[in-house]
């Protein structure tokens, strides 16, 4: 735990994934808010109560929730803060209708990955694996209802603190920031974090008009590129993220982040110049091993970049032979 600026507290909660402790943070001011609020598990809600107790309040004292995106380590235990405290939910306009029935949309999101994997040449068999591990983690996510929806733009005060909400899809369809105009002090979510990329995973497209029913694959590293682009052109000044310390210097960080990207992109281009390999091959020239641990995070890389690749016609896309696998190609 520790005092960011006063009055604005960061709460590190222990998850059960890789990647650690998520960062909530919670806000004094008239309304007393909490930004993000760690997965749906004992631990977590534990270590949140005691965490909020320690600075001289009570999760019952929360008058808002915010969200930032719909990754379970940000949104799990968004109901159950509301239901002890009252307070009412505010979250990116694309996620009410996603948290609003939070099984059904996890159910399209591990159809529409499992799809994707196995159409790239995953083994049926280990598709279904993961799809099964996929569903052990949906506890850690819940319904909500949304008191509020924010889009693009909107003024939105957190505490005390008068902010701007800016859409920054990629890493997930709803990824928010929120940023304060006056200081540049940003709360980021996932959007851009410290010490590692910020994966644009596998996930479905958020419809406009609200149908969470669609199985189309959101476009999420040219979505990602874009964003960044968007939040490097931004004057801002100290960058609290959702996982990892607060940070400067935000142009520095994207600037190495865009050449990760194109560096990526070169090492997998070159993979194809033998012949067309399906996106497991091209994981597999690029991670080794890795690839077949940890298919979900190294199929969404592998397919994000061939996507930028396809709009820079480098590469093309066979038609899916015989078993359904498609295969990319060098042009």
């Amino acid at each position: 735990m520790e005092t960011v600026i006063d009055g604005l507290h960061k709460i590190a909660v222990p998850t059960p994934f890789l990647v650690g402790r998520v960062n909530v943070y919670l806000v004094e001011g008239p309304t007393l808010t909490l930004v993000d609020t760690g997965p749906n598990s004992g631990t977590s809600l534990d270590s949140l109560d005691r965490s909020v107790t320690s600075l001289g309040f009570d999760l019952d004292d929360i008058g808002e929730v915010v969200l930032t995106h719909q990754h379970v380590d940000h949104v799990g235990l968004a109901r159950i803060v509301a239901n002890r405290s009252g307070a009412p939910v505010t979250m990116p306009a694309a996620l009410g209708p996603y948290l609003a029935d939070w099984n059904h949309s996890a159910d399209l999101d591990d159809e529409m990955a499992a799809s994707v994997m196995k159409t790239n040449g995953l083994d049926g068999r280990v598709t279904q694996a993961v799809k099964q591990v996929a569903r052990a983690y949906r506890a850690f996510g819940a319904t909500v209802d949304a008191g509020r929806l924010i889009s693009d733009g909107d003024s939105i005060t957190i505490g005390s603190i008068e902010m701007t909400a800016y859409s920054r899809p990629g890493h997930s369809p709803t990824d928010t920031i929120f940023v304060c105009d006056e200081t540049g002090l940003m709360i980021g979510g996932d959007h851009l974090l410290p010490k590692v990329s910020s994966n644009p995973v596998l996930s479905r497209v958020m419809a406009s008009d609200g149908n969470t029913d669609t199985l189309e694959r959101f476009q999420s590293l040219p979505a990602y590129i874009e964003s960044l682009k968007k939040t490097r052109e931004m004057t801002l000044g100290t960058v609290l993220p959702g996982h990892g310390d607060a940070f400067d210097d935000h142009v520095k960080l994207i600037d190495e982040r865009l050449a990760m990207t194109d560096d990526r992109m070169e090492k997998m281009l070159a993979s194809l110049s033998d012949g067309p390999l399906t996106a497991l091959e091209v994981a597999g020239h690029i991670w080794g091993a890795v690839a077949a641990a940890q298919p979900f995070l190294t199929f969404s890389e592998v397919i994000g970049h061939m996507d930028i690749l396809k709009e820079q016609n480098l590469v093309e896309e066979t038609s899916p032979d015989n078993q359904g696998v498609i295969r990319f190609i060098q042009l």
